[in-house]
Parts: structure tokens; C-alpha cells; sequence
């Protein structure tokens, strides 16, 4: 699927309390693009709630980057899995 997609394939990984944020929406808010959400799961683990979600965005590089520095401002890590 991902491959058929132009743009930007996201793998977003949450541990902790970054599970509990709205990421997704502020994100779309801050950067007024629409993400679509390709797949999602969490886990509750004995160290507690882990989860990842995959996104697609068609952003600029300079949006891409500022998204990324945002995820890991807060504590989310985001991978390009797909750009272009």
C-alpha cells in the first residue's frame, strides 16, 4: 500500500504518556495538512502502553522536517518509511 501512495509514509512510535496525546490532530492543526492514518495498534506491555501508528502526508521538505522535530519534541519517534 505504501508504495502506491505519493508523498510521505510516517512510522509513529509512542511509549508511555505520549500514547495519550492527540498527535495526529495537532499535527493536521499546526501544519493545516491532512494526514491519513494507514494503520494503528497499541499494546499494553508489563513496562506499560506501547504503540505505533503509520500515516501519509504530502508535505514539503521543510514541512517534513519541521513534522519530524516536532514528533520528537514530544517524545514520539517518527521514521520516513516512504518519501516521494
Amino acid at each position: 500500500l505504501a508504495n502506491d501512495l505519493e508523498g510521505t509514509v510516517i512510522r509513529l512510535t509512542f511509549t508511555g504518556h505520549s500514547t495519550h496525546r492527540p498527535i495526529v490532530g495537532e499535527l493536521t492543526l499546526r501544519y493545516g495538512l491532512p494526514f491519513n492514518i494507514l494503520h494503528g495498534k497499541m499494546t499494553q506491555t508489563a513496562h506499560g502502553v506501547f504503540g505505533q501508528l503509520w500515516v501519509h502526508v504530502v508535505a514539503s521538505d521543510e514541512q517534513l522536517n519541521n513534522i519530524l522535530a516536532d514528533l520528537k519534541h514530544s517524545d514520539i519517534e517518527g521514521e520516513v518509511i516512504k518519501h516521494g
